[in-house]
């Protein structure tokens, strides 16, 4: 059988249009889509052995409900397979409306993963508002984590980060140093280390004797001071240890 044979349905300027070339009669039969939805579309099978598909519902006008036959077939298989064309038909024009000026308008329908989607959301933002999303995710991941080894992890690498940073501020000596000198001084005798005398002025020798800011006589490191000075005596007793001067 040719495609010409065929039934075909659509829907177009609001109406749906249904093309019934296998029929008994052939027809082409119309229904507006506001009638669609206060109707119903059967196959029945009559007294004379064939199978009528009939609307039956309210017509545009009337008030009662009618039955209208729509197509005769002798083959039920054909008849399911008109009455399915014109299901599916109705089916797509299921977001199809009338405007106000009588034109049809599409309303697009939120497809089913859209509509998962925000459900997800929304659920997810509940469960954050009652603070129980990190319960759910770990019940969700707990067969391909291991939320133990995680965890064991984490705290190692804490442990180290702690071990390494250092116990004394720069510029300041370890314990362990501070020992280490003590015992060092302790087996040092201090008394015999050698003397050395201050550095004397840049450019001078400092063996040499330097010669004194007042103009006295100079003295040689190690030895005596020269005896026989003139001094007065207030300056002796200013000198004097516990004397206040006069």
């Amino acid at each position: 059988m040719s495609s010409t044979t065929h039934p075909t349905a659509k829907v177009a300027d609001g109406r749906l249009i249904l093309s019934l070339p296998d029929a008994e009669t052939p027809a082409l039969w119309m229904m507006d889509l506001d009638e669609a939805r206060m109707a119903v579309l059967r196959l029945e099978h009559d007294a004379k052995g064939f199978f009528v598909i009939k609307k039956h519902g309210t017509s545009a006008g009337a008030k009662t409900q009618t039955a209208e036959t729509v197509a005769v077939y002798r083959d039920r298989d054909r008849g399911l397979r008109a009455l399915a064309t014109a299901t599916k038909a109705l089916e797509k024009a299921r977001g199809t409306t009338i405007g106000a000026d009588g034109r049809p308008m599409v309303v697009n329908a939120v497809p089913r993963i859209g509509k998962w989607f925000v459900y997800f959301v929304l659920f997810w933002f509940l469960l954050y508002m009652l603070s129980l999303d990190k319960i759910a995710l770990r019940m969700i991941l707990s067969p391909f984590v291991d939320f133990r080894a995680v965890a064991a992890q984490n705290q190692a690498a804490q442990q180290g980060a702690a071990g390494n940073m250092p116990t004394t501020l720069p510029g300041e000596i370890s314990p362990e140093d501070m020992a280490k000198l003590q015992a060092l001084m302790n087996q040092t005798d201090l008394s015999k280390l050698p003397l050395t005398s201050p550095a004397g002025p840049a450019g001078s020798d400092s063996g040499q004797p330097q010669a004194n800011p007042d103009g006295t006589a100079p003295v040689t490191p190690g030895e005596p001071a020269p005896a026989g000075v003139p001094m007065s005596a207030d300056d002796f007793l200013s000198s004097q240890p516990g004397t206040l001067p006069k």
